[in-house]
Formats: C-alpha cells, sequence, structure tokens
C-alpha cells in the first residue's frame, strides 16, 4: 500500500515490547529490513497521551498498534490522530480500521469465541483443563478502509484487495 516505506513505528506499552509477542514481531521486521521503532506509553494508557505520542510522529513512518484493550478503547482517537498526521495505520482487530485505521490484519475474534465456548463447555462436563489443547486462531481477517487510502492518496493495489477480507469504507 505504501511503497518504499522501511520506517514503522509501534504504538506499545513497555510490558508488551518486553513480550515473546513483541520480540516476535522485531525479527519479522529486521528480516524484512523494516526499521521497527517503539512509541511507548509509559504509565497508565489515556487518550491525551496517545494522541500527543502519535501527532509528534514524522509522516514518513507507518504506525503499527499492539494488540492491547487499552489501545482498543482509543481507537478512535488513534485514527484520527493518524491519519491527521497522514500516517498509514494497521491495528490487530477490525475496530481499528472500522475506526478509520487504514488497516487491521488479526484473528477472527467471533470465531475464537464459539472456539472457547467448547472448550468451557467441556471443563464445565467434567474435563480437566491441564488436558485440553489450547485454542489458537486459525483464520485471520484482513481489513483495507478505503476511505482512509483515499484520505492518504494511497491506492489499494488489486492484488491486495484481492487478498482483503472486506474493504470497508
Amino acid at each position: 500500500i505504501t511503497p518504499g516505506l522501511r520506517r514503522l513505528v509501534y504504538l506499545t506499552t513497555p510490558p508488551l515490547w518486553q513480550s515473546i509477542a513483541d520480540r516476535e514481531l522485531r525479527r519479522a521486521a529486521a528480516a524484512a529490513a523494516v526499521e521497527l521503532t517503539p512509541l511507548l506509553i509509559e504509565g497508565p494508557v489515556s487518550e491525551d497521551a496517545v494522541v500527543r505520542a502519535i501527532l509528534a510522529l514524522s509522516d514518513s513512518a507507518g504506525l503499527v498498534i499492539a494488540d492491547s484493550g487499552e489501545f482498543l478503547a482509543l481507537r478512535d482517537a488513534i485514527a484520527a490522530a493518524a491519519l491527521q498526521r497522514r500516517i498509514p495505520s494497521l491495528g490487530a482487530q477490525r475496530e481499528f480500521a472500522e475506526s478509520g485505521c487504514l488497516a487491521s490484519f488479526g484473528p477472527d475474534q467471533s470465531r475464537l469465541y464459539v472456539s472457547m465456548a467448547g472448550h468451557v463447555d467441556r471443563v464445565l462436563k467434567g474435563a480437566n483443563p491441564g488436558d485440553l489443547p489450547v485454542p489458537l486462531p486459525t483464520e485471520f481477517d484482513f481489513i483495507l478502509n478505503r476511505k482512509t487510502a483515499d484520505a492518504l492518496g494511497l491506492a489499494l493495489p488489486e492484488g491486495l484487495r484481492a487478498q482483503a477480507t472486506e474493504i470497508s469504507g
């Protein structure tokens, strides 16, 4: 979507930045020759702190948002601030794209809930939780926001549109 983009800013918190998932993200970025810089929100995550941090970014980067309930709750403000700075943004839940981020990519939460319900049902029927496999997502949603792409002056290539689960906007 953004040809030549080689710098990503990762909106996260210090504990998340030290997590296994974020270490894997750093490895993937390095393998793709993409510079990944953390945008660490210290202390309690607040709308004011997140918006200020995004508005201070240079528009030569893309913004990736950590998979966190705190950031999900602020998705409208995050999307608006990224769009104001003309920064393409990506979140892990479909709600980010629906709120105005350029795209989202992550597990289909409704399928995870169905899987979790079956897991709970087996436990309630007497199964030992330690004996049950941990359900992992197998299907992922890739949502593109056409309105945001247009506002950023970005074309959505046909190949990318074909891979999208949904194109909103």
